[in-house]
């Protein structure tokens, strides 16, 4: 069974905050140790929270400090390199949503003008009504389907196919 997608808003009950607070932190901190386990890796945690007057560390304050130590001796390139920030983060959704668009257009205008080139076999829209820019799609597109039909001719000739025109 999967569970239902939390809505990612704070909290407004105190009491199921700090209650939500505890366990996912444990949560985390279980699989922060997991994760070093299973895949042989230094890893480390600092959670600062309004329930505590400290931070919260793991696996120690003495493992904190190592870890942040071997951290700080890397080049300032490794540090962060794999590093991002809400601005780099938000550019890099924005730039994958933007090429999804252009892909969801392309295949728009190409369902599109395959409806204009059926309409204009049948008879139903003539071809005088169409802009310069839709015929220059509706001829990209007649070229694509005439390539399309070539390649399948050759196909079919390559296997001996007969067929009657």
């Amino acid at each position: 069974m999967t569970r239902k997608k939390v809505n990612l808003i704070p909290i407004t009950n105190e009491t199921t905050r700090k209650s939500t607070f505890k366990k996912r932190k444990k949560g985390l901190m279980k699989k922060l140790n997991e994760l070093t386990i299973l895949c042989a890796i230094e890893a480390c945690t600092i959670i600062f929270s309004p329930y505590n007057a400290e931070p919260d560390v793991w696996p120690s304050h003495l493992g904190v400090q190592r870890v942040i130590a071997r951290f700080r001796k890397m080049p300032e390139f490794e540090q962060n390199k794999k590093m991002t920030n809400q601005e780099s983060f938000t550019r890099q959704r924005l730039n994958k949503e933007e090429g999804h668009l252009r892909k969801l257009h392309k295949e728009n205008l190409y369902k599109e003008m395959t409806i204009v080139m059926y309409q204009c076999f049948i008879g139903e829209m003539m071809i005088t009504h169409l802009s310069m820019l839709d015929l220059n799609d509706l001829g990209s597109l007649l070229n694509q389907k005439t390539r399309e039909i070539e390649r399948r001719l050759q196909y079919l000739r390559k296997k001996r196919i007969s067929f009657k025109p």
